[in-house]
């Protein structure tokens, strides 16, 4: 079984280098990698799947070439692109997936896989903003607003997001500081599990818990980025350049 794991992308017309450098994965990986994971923030912002916005068919189309092969794709949702729906995923025959999911492998046993905001709870300000952002009540009230309406909003949002890190360190990308996890919340995370897969804090590398492992990720703002693959021996982070 070979599998990927990546997130943090932040896909954007204005980043057409990291558009490529997603479509040249997949097609490198088209007859390698069985299913492909992307742990949330695929896009740097989503404002629903009616946004029709042409730069999309080429990542669409090397999708549907990917999962032509019998390849399988999971998504899940992000802090930037919690907006994003099945309707969209049905384009390509991909799935999306809950916010934190268990998968069993017969050699490594249980693995969790989640986007990782939720365990960065010293971030009191970002958490109750994902608590009401998540809510299904106010998700279809903003899917209702016409779509100029969303984008100003969705500017509004990523300006205020810049302005409440302005004072603070940046992080070791160079971009706006994320609060790290918090210890205690991975202990109970991770408490079931042998393995726990994530991104979002920026922050790519291995932590060993005793028998436990966390893999974390790395985001794609840079000219590399750090993404994980399972297999038989286990999960190892790989370095992609572009």
């Amino acid at each position: 079984m070979n599998c990927l794991f990546i997130a943090d992308l932040h896909l954007s017309p204005r980043t057409p280098h990291l558009t490529a450098a997603f479509i040249q994965l997949l097609q490198r990986e088209q007859t390698s990698a069985q299913a492909l994971y992307i742990l949330g923030d695929w896009f740097e912002t989503w404002i629903g799947d009616d946004d029709p916005e042409p730069w999309l068919l080429p990542i669409v189309a090397a999708l549907q070439d990917f999962s032509s092969n019998g390849n399988r794709i999971w998504v899940q949702h992000g802090n930037r692109d919690f907006m994003l729906g099945q309707a969209f995923c049905q384009r390509f025959g991909g799935q999306l997936l809950p916010s934190e999911v268990d998968i069993n492998h017969p050699q490594l046993g249980a693995i969790r896989l989640e986007h990782g905001d939720r365990l960065c709870t010293d971030d009191t300000a970002y958490q109750a903003f994902r608590l009401k952002s998540r809510n299904a009540e106010w998700q279809n009230k903003m899917g209702n607003l016409p779509l100029f309406v969303r984008r100003l909003l969705a500017k509004y949002i990523r300006y205020r997001s810049q302005r409440s890190h302005a004072n603070k360190p940046q992080g070791n990308t160079g971009h706006n500081y994320i609060v790290d996890v918090n210890e205690q919340a991975v202990a109970a995370a991770i408490a079931p599990y042998n393995y726990m897969v994530h991104g979002h804090t920026h922050r790519p590398a291995v932590h060993t818990y005793g028998h436990k492992q966390r893999v974390v990720v790395g985001d794609w703002r840079q000219h590399e980025a750090v993404i994980a693959r399972l297999g038989n021996n286990g999960i190892q982070l790989e370095t992609l350049q572009y």
